[in-house]
């Protein structure tokens, strides 16, 4: 489990290793803070 996406790797580069290195090993992350909220949600239209 982690915290937030930010706190797994020091680039894009070592965060897509990192995921990679988990995917191979069939490990399952969890990231407690939530997704992102796009603006479009909040729309009305």
């Amino acid at each position: 489990m982690a915290w937030s996406v930010d706190r797994l790797g020091r680039s894009l580069q070592d965060l897509v290793g990192f995921l990679s290195e988990l995917h191979a090993l069939k490990i399952d992350l969890f990231l407690r803070q939530p997704g992102l909220d796009p603006p479009a949600r909040h729309c009305s239209k």
